[in-house]
């Protein structure tokens, strides 16, 4: 998909998509995606892959600062921790500048944190995209994806022990009372929840 240049060109892509008759059209998504996994495919190495499909646990138009989602890479072990002299991985960079020029990720700016003044280098997937890397993933990676909906309370189909990563954050979760078997579980994100009560444990603790 690297002949899409420019965000109008993404955006018509998004609508066909999203607003396409399937009884009209009854195999117009699929084929969309797979053209769009023919971008993905041509990335050469797995934890490549695995790097791209990770974005897609933030919910839709989130913009990851690149130094938070490095440090995400290196807790999976998708990269190794290593640092340059001035701080900065530079494997982490080299694979975000990557995705960036295969066009699957975007580069964007996000507003820093309350103690900092100005804006922090970000990056974050176009909604067509995130579609197809939340198709992926589901099955290569084993990754759960609710998030920046409207869930009051962790949904009863998780299957805690096949899942490798679950993101349910940005919702309206307010008390998590289980206590799941999550051997293969490596992230969990809940961030942005009305978490009032927190009696949630792990029965393993997750992998670092």
């Amino acid at each position: 998909m690297s002949c899409k240049e420019n965000v109008h060109e993404w955006r018509h892509a998004n609508k066909v998509l999203n607003t396409s008759s399937h009884h009209e059209f009854p195999s117009m998504e699929e084929k969309i995606l797979s053209v769009l996994k023919f971008s993905y495919d041509r990335l050469e190495a797995e934890k490549k892959k695995s790097c791209f499909l990770y974005c897609s646990l933030f919910q839709e138009d989130y913009e990851i600062k690149k130094e938070e989602l490095i440090e995400y890479w290196i807790s999976e072990e998708f990269i190794k921790g290593e640092r340059d002299e001035d701080g900065s991985n530079n494997k982490g960079y080299d694979i975000i500048g990557s995705l960036v020029r295969a066009h699957l990720l975007m580069e964007c700016e996000t507003k820093s944190s309350f103690f900092q003044i100005g804006f922090t280098p970000a990056v974050k997937m176009h909604d067509v995209l995130r579609e197809m890397a939340l198709w992926i993933g589901k099955e290569e990676e084993k990754q759960c994806v609710n998030s920046g909906g409207k869930l009051s309370c962790i949904p009863d189909d998780i299957n805690w022990s096949v899942l490798r990563r679950i993101s349910l954050m940005s919702n309206k979760i307010e008390e998590i009372s289980c206590c799941p078997k999550c051997p293969n579980l490596s992230t969990l994100f809940l961030g942005d929840n009305d978490l009032k009560v927190n009696s949630f444990s792990l029965c393993r603790p997750l992998s670092s």
